[in-house]
């Protein structure tokens, strides 16, 4: 009987085995990324909505 012994066992323990991403492992983490800067910039546009507006709108004075 014959055992199966690998060989390098100390450059094996330091080797990670590489992963390929699939297709839409990139797709799902790039929609990530896109949903937190839409996120971000409707933030940015309430900040400067809230800033740069007014008490009343120019509809609630024709009235």
């Amino acid at each position: 009987m014959r055992l199966n012994f690998k060989h390098g066992g100390a450059h094996d323990a330091d080797h990670h085995p590489h992963r390929n991403k699939h297709r839409i492992e990139k797709f799902e983490g790039s929609m990530d990324l896109l949903v937190v800067a839409l996120i971000a910039i409707l933030a940015l546009a309430m900040l400067v909505g809230l800033v740069t507006g007014g008490g009343d709108a120019n509809w609630v004075k024709s009235l």
